[in-house]
């Protein structure tokens, strides 16, 4: 790839070449969030131990970009734009809100599949974060959810906070795609 001129920008699912997040110990989780980009895949690859191939994107670094460069997600920057389009990727949103709505949210989870294995994933989400996946109801416009949303607690700017880091969460486990609208 080096030779091609291209860079890993990220796994896929990104949830899996994370080790901070699969870590509880807090001296382990601070250890492991001090390394840097690649450290971090290769700590997640070898807690997993299994991984039967690996799926990345790859792309040509800018000119003149440092080394490691680019850990921001660059599709964050369409959150933004009410008219980006929200995709489901095999999943009913609507039907998990419900299901998660009954159980307390220290409890809550999902079933996701990963190289053909079922792959259970604590997630933390609030009420609030479920009111938003209720609205998601296939490929829909952040406009649209904001305003599904609101229209219940008259909180747009609420939406627009809770929205990055519920889209960063199902991004990762590969569940939800952006699109410029």
């Amino acid at each position: 790839m080096t030779e091609a001129g291209l860079a890993i920008r990220s796994f896929i699912p990104p949830f899996l070449y994370d080790p901070v997040a699969a870590l509880r110990d807090p001296a382990l989780k601070a250890a492991a969030g001090g390394l840097d980009r690649r450290g971090r895949w290769r700590l997640a690859e070898l807690m997993q131990g299994n991984f039967s191939k690996h799926v990345f994107y790859a792309v040509k670094p800018a000119p003149g970009a440092a080394a490691g460069a680019g850990d921001d997600d660059p599709a964050e920057r369409l959150l933004d734009d009410p008219a980006t389009v929200l995709f489901p990727i095999a999943i009913d949103f609507p039907a998990v809100a419900r299901a998660l709505a009954a159980r307390p949210a220290e409890r809550r989870s999902l079933q996701v599949t990963v190289d053909r294995r079922s792959v259970t994933v604590g997630i933390r989400l609030s009420d609030f974060d479920l009111a938003i996946l209720a609205a998601l109801d296939g490929p829909t416009r952040i406009g649209a959810v904001t305003a599904r949303v609101a229209a219940g607690t008259n909180v747009p700017g609420e939406v627009a906070a809770a929205l990055g880091p519920l889209q960063r969460k199902l991004t990762r486990l590969g569940l939800l795609h952006l699109m410029a609208g």
